[in-house]
């Protein structure tokens, strides 16, 4: 169970650092709508881990 919840983990912030480094290089007028989506994979993961 620790490794199933250490390997989502993992897949977060993989896709967090991407949103959030390699992402404004490409759309740089999309701050807002890259925020967004950050805080909406963040809700995610809290979903996914807690409840």
């Amino acid at each position: 169970m620790f490794l199933k919840n250490l390997k989502n983990i993992f897949i977060y912030f993989f896709f967090f650092f991407f949103f959030y480094f390699f992402l404004p290089f490409f759309f740089n007028n999309n701050k807002i709508k890259l925020k967004s989506i950050t805080k909406f994979l963040f809700i995610g993961f809290l979903i996914e881990n807690y409840f």
